[in-house]
């Protein structure tokens, strides 16, 4: 489907930050949305790797802009958009 927290900017700030320290990232959903997004990716995978592929912090929204903006400057310092994006 088409995943609100894909399209936040904090939400892919923190998976920008997962992977700039090699942390583990962990996503909770409701078990049922959990079983789904499992069959998906057996049943599915292209319609998840299309989702993916629109990702992209530049259309990302905040709540405000100067949150949207301190997100944009630490992604920059640490690798850019474009980092974050691929």
């Amino acid at each position: 489907d088409d995943p609100v927290v894909l399209t936040r900017a904090w939400c892919l700030f923190e998976i920008f930050a997962t992977a700039q320290t090699g942390s583990r990232l962990v996503v909770q959903m409701p078990s049922v949305q959990e079983r789904a997004f499992l069959a998906a990716l057996v049943d599915r995978f292209d319609d998840i790797a299309a989702v993916l592929s629109k990702v992209s912090l530049d259309r990302a929204d905040a709540f405000s802009a100067s949150d949207r903006d301190s997100i944009f400057a630490a992604v920059r310092a640490g690798g850019g958009v474009h980092a974050l994006d691929v």
